[in-house]
């Protein structure tokens, strides 16, 4: 399961995330960016196995240092599941601008604004 969560703010400065739960399990971060322009703010984890199977909930709550506070737009939240996923074999290659690059999928994706 990958869960994202997205808010925004309608006063300077940026938010900060310090816990997403699934239930009363605590997901594991994978990374979180704010950007100060735009009060924007983007949160991407996981739970991880024990997380799962050991949950109480199903519910996603997430707690802020400095929360959202648009007041026209609520946070986000999404996520996606996954199954039959070898974990413990890394990705053998993968495509970059459809070119095939040898070796492991970076852990770390740069994403630029209007690119998909």
């Amino acid at each position: 399961m990958l869960i994202a969560l997205t808010a925004e703010k309608n006063t300077s400065g940026n938010m900060d995330i310090d816990a997403v739960k699934l239930g009363d399990a605590t997901l594991t971060e994978i990374a979180q960016q704010a950007s100060g322009g735009n009060n924007n703010i983007v949160w991407l984890g996981y739970p991880d196995e024990a997380a799962i199977a050991g949950r109480t909930g199903d519910i996603i709550t997430a707690t802020y240092t400095v929360a959202p506070t648009n007041p026209n737009d609520e946070p986000k939240i999404l996520y996606a599941t996954y199954q039959f996923v070898d974990q413990t074999t890394p990705i053998a290659s993968f495509s970059v601008a459809g070119s095939l690059l040898p070796g492991r999928a970076p852990a770390r994706v740069n994403v630029t604004a209007s690119r998909y």
